[in-house]
């Protein structure tokens, strides 16, 4: 059934692109975001201490070298973790949704996929924080959630993608819901059992090809897998250090992105 679902989002993405030109603003460089899943005890309870570890050592890392990233949140977090919410806001990183609960959406009737946005935008709203953007837990993700999403009045999604550069996934009147494509995340840490050194040879080459191509694309990190060991985290920083010294390559947030683009 998974993958029955990713073959039709697949098929379904390509036919939209192949409608809407890319959204390339400027082809004098690439453009990359990079992004953390914040999941907590959510994702799973022994995860809960690794979390908390790792976002508050991410945010260490980003604030020392002045990059500003995308904070994908469960909304519960908002209530369990107050400090780290108001400490993104106040360092300035974008702030999207990843669900209320980290619940698998596509197990959601339509119904129960609006009742999640609601939820979301309520803990939102407790910090006066714009509810623009959503990431689905695990990237598994539908239609009729692109479809709630613009009810709801969200304005970007970021997933997995084969595109290189962002797109309107869902036109409706004068409303847009834009796709931001992920090329890739940490997860071959945990499925492949990869080392730090492997992770950082596969996430420069991403970056290189996207540089190369002047192209986009999202990277992102879950502060829970950052967090379970000192060397994850230190290749996190070598990595920021080593795409922060290219040229033609740009770090900008989701919001960032989604601004230059409806400047277009």
């Amino acid at each position: 059934m998974i993958r029955l679902r990713d073959a039709f989002n697949g098929v379904m993405t390509f036919i939209i692109r192949r409608m809407h030109k890319p959204l390339r603003w400027d082809d004098r460089c690439g453009y990359i975001t990079v992004f953390h899943d914040y999941e907590g005890a959510y994702s799973s309870p022994s995860r809960k201490e690794p979390s908390y570890r790792g976002v508050t050592q991410l945010l260490e890392i980003e604030k020392k070298h002045n990059v500003k990233a995308s904070y994908n949140i469960v909304g519960k977090l908002f209530d369990d973790c107050p400090e780290i919410i108001e400490r993104i806001i106040s360092e300035g990183h974008d702030i999207a949704s990843h669900s209320y609960n980290h619940k698998v959406i596509t197990k959601f009737s339509l119904k129960q996929i609006d009742e999640d946005m609601k939820k979301s935008k309520e803990q939102f709203d407790k910090y006066n924080v714009a509810f623009n953007g959503f990431r689905s837990p695990q990237s598994r993700w539908c239609f009729g959630l692109i479809r709630s999403m613009q009810a709801n009045g969200l304005k970007w999604s970021a997933e997995r993608d084969r595109s290189d550069y962002p797109y309107i996934i869902h036109k409706k009147g004068k409303d847009s819901i834009i796709r931001f494509p992920i090329k890739m995340d940490d997860w071959d840490y945990i499925s492949d059992n990869v080392s730090s050194d492997t992770m950082f040879k596969k996430l420069i080459g991403v970056v290189k090809e996207i540089r190369k191509k002047r192209s986009y694309g999202a990277i992102g990190f879950h502060p829970w897998v950052q967090g379970e060991t000192s060397e994850r985290l230190d290749m996190f920083e070598t990595f920021l250090k080593e795409i922060i010294s290219m040229d033609n390559l740009k770090i900008k947030s989701f919001g960032e992105m989604y601004n230059s683009i409806i400047k277009i």
